[in-house]
Protein backbone atom coordinates (compact mmCIF):
# COMPACT_ATOMS: atom_id res chain seq x y z
CA UNK A 1 0.00 0.00 0.00
CA UNK A 2 1.26 3.48 -0.93
CA UNK A 3 1.07 6.95 0.92
CA UNK A 4 -1.41 8.20 -1.73
CA UNK A 5 -3.95 5.07 -0.43
CA UNK A 6 -3.87 6.68 3.43
CA UNK A 7 -6.18 9.41 4.84
CA UNK A 8 -3.55 11.60 4.83
CA UNK A 9 -2.62 11.78 1.16
CA UNK A 10 -5.63 12.16 0.23
CA UNK A 11 -7.48 15.38 -0.84
CA UNK A 12 -7.97 18.06 1.85
CA UNK A 13 -12.10 18.69 0.64
CA UNK A 14 -12.90 14.75 2.15
CA UNK A 15 -12.22 15.88 5.21
CA UNK A 16 -14.66 18.85 5.23
CA UNK A 17 -17.95 18.67 6.97
CA UNK A 18 -19.85 19.08 4.14
CA UNK A 19 -18.37 17.44 1.20
CA UNK A 20 -18.33 14.16 3.70
CA UNK A 21 -17.48 11.06 1.79
CA UNK A 22 -17.62 7.79 3.30
CA UNK A 23 -14.92 5.33 3.45
CA UNK A 24 -14.02 1.82 2.68
CA UNK A 25 -13.39 1.00 6.11
CA UNK A 26 -15.23 1.75 9.16
CA UNK A 27 -14.92 4.60 10.85
CA UNK A 28 -13.75 4.24 14.93
CA UNK A 29 -16.73 5.81 15.99
CA UNK A 30 -18.91 3.72 14.08
CA UNK A 31 -17.03 0.75 15.60
CA UNK A 32 -17.89 1.71 19.06
CA UNK A 33 -21.09 2.22 18.48
CA UNK A 34 -21.05 -1.34 17.80
CA UNK A 35 -19.46 -2.49 20.25
CA UNK A 36 -21.45 -0.45 22.86
CA UNK A 37 -24.68 -1.90 21.51
CA UNK A 38 -22.82 -5.65 21.53
CA UNK A 39 -22.33 -5.37 25.70
CA UNK A 40 -25.53 -3.93 26.23
CA UNK A 41 -26.83 -6.91 24.03
CA UNK A 42 -24.58 -9.43 26.32
CA UNK A 43 -25.91 -7.72 29.32
CA UNK A 44 -29.66 -8.00 28.36
CA UNK A 45 -28.88 -11.83 28.05
CA UNK A 46 -26.69 -11.98 31.20
CA UNK A 47 -29.76 -10.21 33.37
CA UNK A 48 -32.50 -12.40 32.21
CA UNK A 49 -32.73 -14.04 35.61
CA UNK A 50 -33.81 -10.54 36.80
CA UNK A 51 -30.46 -9.72 38.65
CA UNK A 52 -28.71 -7.61 38.35
CA UNK A 53 -25.34 -8.77 37.71
CA UNK A 54 -24.20 -6.31 34.47
CA UNK A 55 -24.63 -3.18 36.92
CA UNK A 56 -22.70 -4.82 39.18
CA UNK A 57 -19.98 -5.46 37.11
CA UNK A 58 -19.66 -2.92 34.56
CA UNK A 59 -21.22 0.89 36.59
CA UNK A 60 -18.81 3.13 38.17
CA UNK A 61 -20.87 3.54 42.16
CA UNK A 62 -20.36 5.82 44.62
CA UNK A 63 -18.82 3.39 46.95
CA UNK A 64 -15.90 3.20 44.72
CA UNK A 65 -13.35 4.09 47.59
CA UNK A 66 -14.15 1.02 49.50
CA UNK A 67 -13.12 -0.61 46.67
CA UNK A 68 -10.56 1.39 44.35
CA UNK A 69 -8.66 -1.67 42.82
CA UNK A 70 -12.17 -1.76 40.70
CA UNK A 71 -10.59 1.03 38.47
CA UNK A 72 -11.30 -0.56 34.96
CA UNK A 73 -15.24 1.19 36.18
CA UNK A 74 -14.34 4.11 34.99
CA UNK A 75 -14.22 2.77 31.34
CA UNK A 76 -16.96 0.63 31.33
CA UNK A 77 -19.66 2.32 33.09
CA UNK A 78 -19.77 4.12 29.34
CA UNK A 79 -20.34 0.80 27.27
CA UNK A 80 -23.09 -0.04 29.11
CA UNK A 81 -26.59 1.88 29.43
CA UNK A 82 -29.98 1.76 31.25
CA UNK A 83 -31.48 -1.60 30.92
CA UNK A 84 -34.62 -1.78 29.07
CA UNK A 85 -35.57 -4.95 30.31
CA UNK A 86 -36.70 -3.83 33.46
CA UNK A 87 -39.44 -2.22 34.99
CA UNK A 88 -39.14 1.68 33.58
CA UNK A 89 -36.62 0.97 31.31
CA UNK A 90 -36.14 2.23 28.48
CA UNK A 91 -34.22 2.24 24.67
CA UNK A 92 -34.08 5.93 24.79
CA UNK A 93 -30.68 5.90 26.43
CA UNK A 94 -28.01 3.92 24.32
CA UNK A 95 -30.24 4.96 21.22
CA UNK A 96 -29.79 8.55 21.79
CA UNK A 97 -26.35 8.56 23.02
CA UNK A 98 -25.05 5.72 20.11
CA UNK A 99 -27.14 8.36 17.30
CA UNK A 100 -25.36 11.43 18.89
CA UNK A 101 -22.08 9.36 18.85
CA UNK A 102 -22.70 8.01 15.30
CA UNK A 103 -23.63 11.90 13.79
CA UNK A 104 -21.24 13.39 15.26
CA UNK A 105 -18.39 11.78 15.78
CA UNK A 106 -17.71 10.59 12.11
CA UNK A 107 -16.88 14.30 11.10
CA UNK A 108 -14.90 14.91 14.16
CA UNK A 109 -12.80 11.64 13.68
CA UNK A 110 -11.82 12.94 9.78
CA UNK A 111 -10.40 15.99 11.75
CA UNK A 112 -8.12 14.36 14.41
CA UNK A 113 -8.04 10.91 12.82
CA UNK A 114 -8.73 7.32 13.96
CA UNK A 115 -6.53 6.61 17.00
CA UNK A 116 -6.70 10.24 18.16
CA UNK A 117 -10.19 9.86 18.36
CA UNK A 118 -10.52 6.85 20.16
CA UNK A 119 -8.25 7.96 22.74
CA UNK A 120 -9.89 11.23 23.04
CA UNK A 121 -13.35 9.41 23.15
CA UNK A 122 -11.93 6.99 26.23
CA UNK A 123 -10.24 9.98 28.33
CA UNK A 124 -13.46 11.67 28.19
CA UNK A 125 -15.04 8.83 29.57
CA UNK A 126 -12.75 8.16 32.63
CA UNK A 127 -12.83 11.80 32.97
CA UNK A 128 -16.69 12.35 33.09
CA UNK A 129 -16.97 9.17 35.13
CA UNK A 130 -14.40 10.78 37.84
CA UNK A 131 -15.83 14.08 38.04
CA UNK A 132 -19.33 12.10 38.50
CA UNK A 133 -17.42 10.47 41.41
CA UNK A 134 -15.74 13.30 43.05
CA UNK A 135 -19.09 15.21 43.05
CA UNK A 136 -20.98 12.81 44.62
CA UNK A 137 -18.75 12.18 47.25
CA UNK A 138 -18.26 15.89 48.13
CA UNK A 139 -21.62 16.42 48.18
CA UNK A 140 -21.79 14.20 50.97
CA UNK A 141 -24.95 11.93 50.56
CA UNK A 142 -25.19 8.61 52.27
CA UNK A 143 -27.40 7.49 49.42
CA UNK A 144 -25.69 4.44 47.47
CA UNK A 145 -25.61 5.23 43.53
CA UNK A 146 -24.04 4.26 40.30
CA UNK A 147 -23.61 5.56 36.82
CA UNK A 148 -23.80 3.96 33.66
CA UNK A 149 -23.76 5.60 30.09
CA UNK A 150 -21.93 6.97 27.33
CA UNK A 151 -23.27 10.52 27.43
CA UNK A 152 -20.77 12.11 29.02
CA UNK A 153 -17.79 10.96 26.28
CA UNK A 154 -20.67 11.86 23.81
CA UNK A 155 -21.61 15.48 25.07
CA UNK A 156 -17.26 15.87 24.71
CA UNK A 157 -17.65 14.58 20.90
CA UNK A 158 -20.69 17.38 19.92
CA UNK A 159 -19.18 20.29 21.78
CA UNK A 160 -15.83 19.19 19.88
CA UNK A 161 -17.94 19.52 16.93
CA UNK A 162 -19.37 22.53 17.96
CA UNK A 163 -16.06 24.11 17.93
CA UNK A 164 -14.77 22.38 15.20
CA UNK A 165 -17.53 23.39 12.69
CA UNK A 166 -19.69 26.47 14.15
CA UNK A 167 -21.58 27.80 11.63
CA UNK A 168 -22.61 24.18 10.22
CA UNK A 169 -26.30 24.01 10.60
CA UNK A 170 -27.89 20.96 12.70
CA UNK A 171 -31.14 20.13 13.38
CA UNK A 172 -33.10 20.31 16.77
CA UNK A 173 -36.02 17.74 17.11
CA UNK A 174 -34.43 16.97 13.54
CA UNK A 175 -37.43 20.41 12.86
CA UNK A 176 -35.54 23.35 14.45
CA UNK A 177 -32.05 24.86 11.84
CA UNK A 178 -29.68 26.11 13.95
CA UNK A 179 -25.83 26.79 14.13
CA UNK A 180 -23.74 24.27 15.79
CA UNK A 181 -22.24 26.87 18.84
CA UNK A 182 -25.44 27.91 19.14
CA UNK A 183 -26.73 24.27 20.05
CA UNK A 184 -23.54 23.51 21.96
CA UNK A 185 -24.20 26.49 23.81
CA UNK A 186 -27.91 25.41 24.22
CA UNK A 187 -26.88 21.05 25.22
CA UNK A 188 -24.48 23.19 28.20
CA UNK A 189 -27.09 25.50 29.69
CA UNK A 190 -29.41 22.74 30.02
CA UNK A 191 -27.09 20.53 31.41
CA UNK A 192 -25.84 23.46 34.00
CA UNK A 193 -29.39 24.53 34.81
CA UNK A 194 -29.83 20.73 36.00
CA UNK A 195 -27.08 20.25 38.16
CA UNK A 196 -28.20 23.78 39.83
CA UNK A 197 -31.90 22.16 39.94
CA UNK A 198 -30.92 18.92 41.72
CA UNK A 199 -28.11 20.85 44.39
CA UNK A 200 -30.16 23.59 44.43
CA UNK A 201 -33.90 22.52 45.18
CA UNK A 202 -33.02 18.85 45.29
CA UNK A 203 -34.50 17.79 41.83
CA UNK A 204 -34.52 13.66 41.43
CA UNK A 205 -33.40 13.54 37.83
CA UNK A 206 -31.10 10.72 37.26
CA UNK A 207 -28.91 12.07 34.38
CA UNK A 208 -25.38 12.73 35.58
CA UNK A 209 -25.51 16.49 34.61
CA UNK A 210 -22.21 16.58 36.25
CA UNK A 211 -20.68 13.66 33.54
CA UNK A 212 -22.15 15.98 31.08
CA UNK A 213 -20.60 19.07 32.10
CA UNK A 214 -16.96 17.23 32.48
CA UNK A 215 -17.64 16.19 28.98
CA UNK A 216 -17.98 19.21 27.83
CA UNK A 217 -15.12 20.95 29.68
CA UNK A 218 -12.69 18.78 28.61
CA UNK A 219 -13.63 19.18 25.06
CA UNK A 220 -13.13 23.03 25.12
CA UNK A 221 -9.85 22.81 26.54
CA UNK A 222 -9.11 20.13 24.36
CA UNK A 223 -9.69 22.45 21.26
CA UNK A 224 -8.47 25.83 22.73
CA UNK A 225 -5.03 24.37 23.90
CA UNK A 226 -4.78 22.44 21.63
CA UNK A 227 -4.40 19.21 23.33
CA UNK A 228 -3.60 15.42 22.04
CA UNK A 229 -4.62 12.11 23.46
CA UNK A 230 -2.89 9.90 20.87
CA UNK A 231 0.48 9.88 23.66
CA UNK A 232 -1.59 7.58 25.57
CA UNK A 233 -1.85 5.08 23.00
CA UNK A 234 2.31 5.09 22.39
CA UNK A 235 2.24 4.01 26.21
CA UNK A 236 1.37 0.41 24.92
CA UNK A 237 2.36 0.51 21.42
CA UNK A 238 3.67 2.43 18.51
CA UNK A 239 3.55 0.17 15.85
CA UNK A 240 3.35 2.61 12.83
CA UNK A 241 6.94 4.51 14.26
CA UNK A 242 8.64 0.82 14.84
CA UNK A 243 7.69 -0.30 11.11
CA UNK A 244 9.44 3.46 9.94
CA UNK A 245 12.30 3.20 11.61
CA UNK A 246 12.88 -0.45 10.41
CA UNK A 247 14.22 1.09 7.21
CA UNK A 248 16.18 3.57 8.80
CA UNK A 249 20.33 2.44 7.46
CA UNK A 250 18.99 2.09 3.90
CA UNK A 251 16.98 5.43 3.37
CA UNK A 252 18.32 7.80 1.53
CA UNK A 253 17.30 11.87 1.79
CA UNK A 254 13.72 11.36 0.04
CA UNK A 255 13.09 8.48 2.86
CA UNK A 256 14.40 10.80 5.33
CA UNK A 257 12.06 13.48 4.50
CA UNK A 258 8.81 11.24 4.32
CA UNK A 259 10.02 10.03 7.91
CA UNK A 260 10.10 13.67 8.81
CA UNK A 261 6.32 13.81 7.64
CA UNK A 262 4.80 10.87 9.33
CA UNK A 263 6.27 12.64 12.46
CA UNK A 264 4.47 15.43 11.78
CA UNK A 265 1.27 14.01 11.25
CA UNK A 266 1.41 11.64 14.39
CA UNK A 267 2.40 15.63 16.26
CA UNK A 268 -0.39 17.86 14.12
CA UNK A 269 -2.18 15.57 11.95
CA UNK A 270 -2.49 15.32 8.51
CA UNK A 271 -3.98 18.82 7.51
CA UNK A 272 -0.71 20.72 8.87
CA UNK A 273 0.61 19.25 5.50
CA UNK A 274 1.36 21.79 2.53
CA UNK A 275 1.50 20.49 -0.81
CA UNK A 276 4.70 19.50 -1.23
CA UNK A 277 4.99 17.83 1.69
CA UNK A 278 2.21 15.68 0.49
CA UNK A 279 3.69 15.03 -3.10
CA UNK A 280 6.98 13.91 -1.61
CA UNK A 281 4.83 11.03 0.09
CA UNK A 282 3.52 9.77 -3.13
CA UNK A 283 6.99 10.06 -4.27
CA UNK A 284 8.17 7.69 -1.51
CA UNK A 285 5.62 5.45 -1.93
CA UNK A 286 6.35 5.28 -5.23
CA UNK A 287 9.49 4.18 -4.52
CA UNK A 288 9.37 2.22 -1.75
CA UNK A 289 6.40 -0.39 -3.99
CA UNK A 290 9.53 -0.88 -6.55
CA UNK A 291 11.04 -2.53 -3.51
CA UNK A 292 10.64 -6.17 -3.09
CA UNK A 293 11.77 -6.31 0.21
CA UNK A 294 10.07 -3.22 1.88
CA UNK A 295 6.80 -3.24 1.15
CA UNK A 296 4.75 -2.72 4.25
CA UNK A 297 5.62 0.71 6.08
Amino acid sequence: MGFQDRHYAQDEDSYSYSSYQSRTEPFISTKIVIATVVIYLIAWVIDQDGTDHSYRWLALSSDFWDKPWEIWRFLTYGFHHSPFWIAGGTLYHIAGNMFGLYMFGRFVEQRIGKREFLCFYLVTIVLCGLGWLLVRTASGSDQMASVVGASGGVVGVVILFCFMYPNEKVLLFFVVPMKSWVFGILLVGLDLFGAMGRSVVGSASRIAFEAHLMGAAFAALYFKLGWRTEWIATMFTDRRRRRIKIHKPKEDKLAVQADAILEKIQVHGRESLTPREEKLLIKYSNQVRKQDDHDEI
